[in-house]
């Protein structure tokens, strides 16, 4: 407080500076100081803190960031349902692409967007195109979630396709990314014409797995005709304690 002027600005700075400095401690001191402020969001400066945090292990930290960070006032609340740990699982509001939100990349061969019109709830699902140009090992649109170790869990999430072609089609992955010989699940391949299909894994996370992945993923196919065409759809995405109602 004697050194950085009391402003927004000066503590997303500092902030920027101590997790390029890979300083949690001190980061957190002025991270809450800013959040009093209620400041308007510097996601750039955000994601890097978390991406900080969680790469020190400070997982209950990082968890309590997103949590104020996404319950500041030009924070769209996400429909979230009780007691499930994925963040916007139905796709209501833009991608975070950072922090425990959903994120996307761009590649070739598939294309992301919403679908208004195609939902298995709520105002809008996510949907994939995949053009037929290319043999995809698709991982791009995925989420990281925190969790408890050494805690058994349930994952429920909908998927409809559309002439989704070759043998290997599409599926929701949960997997521990620091050492997925620890964790590595896979809902069934969904190909070809399918309505709206719940797709459900139990799972349970390793003694020292405090963070899993979710993604849609699609495995390369071994044939020769193997550049995959057709559209998904993905809502209703839903991570609980095992024995609870979602």
């Amino acid at each position: 407080e004697q050194i950085l002027p009391d402003t927004p600005a000066a503590d997303w700075g500092a902030i920027a500076f101590l997790s390029d400095a890979r300083e949690p401690a001190a980061a957190l001191t002025v991270w809450n100081r800013l959040i009093a402020k209620r400041p308007a969001m510097d996601r750039k400066t955000l994601f890097a803190f978390l991406d900080m945090l969680v790469g020190q292990e400070r997982y209950d930290e990082a968890g309590l960031v997103w949590r104020q960070a996404t319950s500041l006032p030009e924070s769209s609340p996400p429909a979230q349902v009780a007691r499930s740990l994925v963040f916007d699982g139905g796709f209501e509001n833009d991608l975070s692409d950072g922090g425990f939100g959903w994120q996307e990349t761009d590649v070739a061969g598939a294309v992301f967007d919403f679908d208004f019109d195609v939902k298995h709830s709520g105002e809008r699902s996510a949907r994939i195109v995949f053009d037929g140009t290319q043999n995809l090992h698709y991982e791009y649109l995925f989420q990281q979630i925190l969790v408890t170790p050494g805690t058994p869990y349930r994952f429920q999430g909908y998927l409809r396709t559309n002439q989704i072609s070759t043998d290997t089609g599409v599926q929701f992955e949960i997997y521990d990314p620091k050492d997925q010989k620890n964790l590595d699940v896979f809902t069934p391949n969904e190909r070809g014409t399918q309505p709206w299909t719940l797709e459900e894994a139990d799972f349970k996370t390793g003694p020292q797995t405090h963070l899993i992945r979710v993604r849609l993923s699609r495995v390369p196919s071994t044939r020769l005709d193997n550049k995959i065409g057709g559209t998904v759809w993905v809502d209703d995405v839903k991570i609980f304690p095992a024995g609870t109602k979602p």
